[in-house]
């Protein structure tokens, strides 16, 4: 008798999750149709940025620790981000921008071309299935690199064979970073197009690569810059920033979309919950 009062009792706890997990999904559709009909901007996702991906024992160079997440941290994020978010490649964003009553997206992107995205991250994503974009500065290619002055980051970038190995994985995109790295929006116009061609240019005679996407290093974009990456000799269909935070229904223009930085103790519950507008949960 024990054993079956248990049992209903177990039963009828599944049954009322089962229904109490069915309304809140009713409510949250009724909720985002309202929201989407009077023009409120809905987040739709989140493109998150990351530079380096070390374990601590290998963080003896100076790298600052908001521009590493150890392979741990990324393998539990995920993990638990599997659970609210569907994990997209970058080329999609534009169409889940234009399609707010999907599932909340995630795209993963890193910046540089850091050689530790191929030791340590690459493994997990494949392990997981998870696509994602490297964005890629072509001068650093098989380097030991210095990108960011304030900080004074160091690493060794990617061979040219690790990075034909990526491009040869149907889950990874690559996009321009441009050569060396710099402020396109404090240099001159002349250099300004020879980081961004140069970048461009390189992708596709070394890896054959048609790029269509692209990121502003540091985000520094000026209308000067705006103008050159969206012109029709480039190609390039998306270009991101390297701050922000969620990709809403009110991010029309796909040359300047945010990133949100994932850091180490970052919780993906914890972005169901956006600043500033509706993201459905």
């Amino acid at each position: 008798m024990l054993f079956k009062a248990s049992q209903c009792f177990a039963t009828n706890v599944f049954v009322r999750k089962m229904i109490k997990n069915y309304l809140r999904n009713i409510f949250r559709e009724i909720r985002e149709i309202f929201y989407f009909s009077i023009g409120k901007p809905i987040g739709v996702g989140y493109i998150l940025m990351m530079h380096h991906v070390l374990p601590k024992e290998d963080c003896c160079i100076p790298i600052d620790s908001r521009l590493n997440v150890t392979p741990i941290a990324l393998e539990k994020f995920i993990l638990e981000a599997k659970q609210y978010f569907e994990f997209i490649p970058l080329s999609d964003v534009p169409k889940r921008i234009n399609n707010p009553l999907k599932r909340k997206f995630i795209c993963i992107t890193f910046d540089d071309g850091f050689e530790s995205v191929y030791k340590y991250a690459y493994p997990i994503l494949k392990k997981y299935n998870i696509p994602f974009c490297s964005f890629i500065s072509t001068g650093f290619i098989g380097k030991e690199c210095k990108t960011y002055e304030s900080i004074g980051s160091i690493e060794k970038a990617m061979s040219q064979e690790q990075l034909l190995e990526l491009c040869n994985n149907p889950l990874v995109s690559i996009g321009g970073h441009t050569v060396n790295h710099k402020r396109l929006g404090h240099i001159s116009q002349n250099e300004m197009k020879e980081e961004i061609s140069g970048c461009i240019q390189h992708l596709k005679e070394y890896f054959g690569i048609d790029t269509s996407l692209f990121a502003y290093p540091y985000g520094d974009v000026n209308d000067d810059v705006r103008v050159e990456i969206s012109s029709p000799r480039y190609a390039i269909d998306i270009a991101l920033l390297c701050k922000g935070d969620s990709v809403t229904t009110s991010c029309k223009d796909n040359y300047m979309l945010p990133r949100l930085n994932l850091e180490e103790h970052m919780i993906a519950k914890d972005l169901l919950h956006c600043r500033n507008v509706y993201m459905g949960f």
